[in-house]
C-alpha cells in the first residue's frame, strides 16, 4: 500500500463493503461469507476435479487449471470496482487474502499477473492485477515475476468468446523469456469472463517454454 493511502486509511479507515465494520474494504468475516464456486472447467462449466480444464476443452487451450474464488456480483463486484475505479489499492490486499486457500500445493510456482492495458494503467496510476499478484506473493511466499507485457490494447467489454479470442490472440509478449522456460506459471487476475485473455497469456507463456500455465482469479463474470 502506498504511503498516501496508508495515511488516508489511518485518518479515515475503510469500511467493509459487506458489514460496514472499519478497517478493511472486505473484512475476514465477509470474505469467508463470499459464495464459493464449484470446481469446474472454465471454458464449458463442466464439473472437474481441482479446477482442471476438462478433456473436451483441453486440446483448445494452454491453461491446465483455473481456480476462481467467487461470482462477480454483490460484494465482490463492489470490491473490484473500488480497486479499479476509486483508486482503493487496499482492496488488492483483501482480494489476495481470499485467493490463498485456492493456491495449488506446490513449491515450484511463479506468480505472473495478466497486465492491464497501458491506457488504463495511466488513468489509474497502477495495474490492479499486478497489485493483487504482489500482495499474494508477499502473503503466500510464492515468487512473483513480471513476465508478460501488452503488445496492443483492445476494448473487449460486452464481446462474446469468439470475438474476444480473435481480438486478443496476440495481445501479449514475453518480457523476460529466460524467466519463463521450464517454469510452472500461475497467472493472477481480478475477473475472468470468457477466459480469452487468460488463454492468450497462457499461449504466449507456453510458446516461450513454460512447463505449465494455470490461473487463479478472484471473480467469474
Amino acid at each position: 500500500m502506498h504511503l498516501v493511502e496508508h495515511i488516508i486509511g489511518v485518518l479515515a479507515p475503510h469500511e467493509c463493503l459487506g458489514c460496514k465494520d472499519e478497517g478493511h474494504l472486505l473484512c475476514s468475516k465477509c470474505a469467508d461469507a463470499l459464495p464459493a464456486l464449484p470446481s469446474r472447467c472454465y471454458r464449458c462449466n463442466r464439473a472437474t476435479e481441482n479446477a482442471h480444464t476438462c478433456s473436451v476443452c483441453n486440446p483448445h487451450t494452454n491453461l491446465r487449471q483455473v481456480f476462481v474464488r467467487t461470482p462477480y456480483d454483490n460484494v465482490a463486484k463492489a470490491l473490484i470496482h473500488h480497486l479499479k475505479f476509486d483508486r482503493a489499492q487496499a482492496a488488492a490486499a483483501d482480494i489476495a487474502e481470499t485467493l490463498i486457500p485456492l493456491l495449488p500445493k506446490a513449491d515450484t510456482w511463479v506468480l505472473c499477473h495478466i497486465p492491464t492495458a497501458p491506457s488504463r494503467v495511466r488513468v489509474r496510476g497502477y495495474d490492479q492485477s499486478q497489485r493483487i499478484a504482489q500482495e499474494l506473493s508477499r502473503r503466500a511466499g510464492i515468487p512473483w515475476a513480471h513476465l508478460l507485457a501488452r503488445a496492443h490494447s483492445v476494448r473487449q467489454l460486452g464481446q462474446n468468446r469468439a470475438i474476444r479470442k480473435e481480438q486478443i490472440s496476440d495481445a501479449f509478449r514475453i518480457s523476460s523469456p529466460q524467466a519463463v522456460r521450464g517454469k510452472h506459471i500461475l497467472l493472477v487476475d481480478d475477473v475472468i469472463t470468457t477466459g480469452a485473455t487468460c488463454e492468450a497469456a497462457a499461449k504466449a507463456l507456453h510458446a516461450a517454454g513454460a512447463a505449465s500455465v494455470s490461473a487463479v482469479v478472484f471473480a467469474a463474470a
